[in-house]
């Protein structure tokens, strides 16, 4: 049977078409069954939730005034993954997320700040880490729009560093969470960004699937 993965990929400021392509790419495979969607409540009030959930924007608020997640409605969700549902948040997800939240407890980052404009960046595993995720995976650089986040590294794994004029952060980590699985990227603005992303987003998916 097809894994359901519900994507969600459409906000004010990054668009269904910059995601749309990566999106059936990384789930052409019969096994897979795909939707893609603008926003995260209908996943929230759903009885069967995905078993991968994939968040490129944060699905709620502006520019459709359509109210953010509550605190129970993130609840939700963490209780979700909890059970066993598997979730991958990148970029502008972890826009909005209010320290101590649900949401942050899965996301396990939340933004903080970005530069204007659409330098370089450079991704590359953090030296003396060896994640699952980042095996085979070489540096790579695009433009785009750095992400730097407010991180819980008491929780989170991370494996993925971000470099660019302004700066280096942390870019990518994880966490096992009851019997879910959690990812979080902060690269991924721009198509350029996700077409060099590819092969990393392929293995976080592959980690986030494995049951063992």
């Amino acid at each position: 049977m097809p894994k359901k993965v519900t994507v969600i990929s459409n906000d004010m400021y990054h668009f269904y078409e910059t995601y749309e392509p990566i999106s059936k790419r990384l789930f052409s495979g019969p096994e897979w069954e795909l939707t893609m969607q603008d926003y995260i409540r209908p996943v929230v009030e759903a009885a069967e939730k995905p078993d991968l959930l994939i968040n490129f924007t944060i699905g709620c608020g502006k520019p459709d005034n359509n109210a953010h997640l509550t605190l129970d409605e993130q609840k939700v969700l963490e209780q979700a993954v909890e059970a066993g549902m598997r979730a991958l948040y990148v970029h502008a997800s972890m826009a909005v997320v209010a320290a101590g939240s649900p949401m942050y407890a899965l996301t396990l980052g939340r933004f903080a700040s970005h530069p204007k404009e659409h330098d370089p960046v450079f991704c590359c595993a953090i030296p003396g880490t060896h994640h699952p995720i980042m095996k085979g995976i070489a540096p790579f650089e695009a433009p785009d729009e750095h992400y730097f986040c407010t991180v819980d590294l008491e929780k989170a794994t991370p494996f993925l560093a971000t470099i660019s004029v302004a700066g280096t952060e942390i870019g990518g980590w994880s966490q096992l969470k009851g019997k879910g699985r959690v990812v979080s990227l902060t690269p991924g603005h721009t198509v350029a960004m996700l077409d060099k992303m590819e092969p990393l987003l392929r293995n976080a998916i592959q980690w986030l699937m494995d049951d063992n």
